[in-house]
């Protein structure tokens, strides 16, 4: 991605207001709106969500989506269970879990800034 000069800046942006991306196609509008539905009301999914999915994905990908995003809320779920601490600090730097702990307290939460972006050059 960053051949094609998406950075981590640009990404981030454009994810917080995806409704409204230049960037983005319509597909990847649909399928964003609907994960911001299914983590955050999934109550309220109903077919008609999965209608507007199929105008975009096949059934194979929505499965696919599905599997993904399953398994990555399983795994958060399960991981806020246990007295797991963050592997890095505010800086992104890879830290012990005893440092870890000094860092964040009794009560692990994840970071709310973004981490500086990773050196994959």
């Amino acid at each position: 991605m960053k051949r094609q000069g998406l950075t981590e800046e640009l990404l981030n942006e454009t994810i917080a207001d995806y409704e409204h991306s230049e960037i983005l196609s319509e597909r990847d509008r649909a399928v964003l709106r609907f994960v911001d539905l299914l983590y955050e009301r999934p109550h309220e999914v109903r077919l008609a969500e999965y209608d507007r999915l199929r105008q975009v994905l096949s059934d194979d990908e929505i499965v696919e989506l599905h599997m993904f995003l399953v398994f990555n809320l399983g795994l958060h779920t399960v991981i806020s269970t246990l007295d797991v601490y963050p592997m890095l600090d505010p800086s992104g730097n890879l830290i012990s879990q005893a440092e870890a702990r000094t860092i964040y307290g009794d009560s692990p939460k994840p970071l709310t800034t973004p981490l500086p972006p990773l050196d994959t050059a």
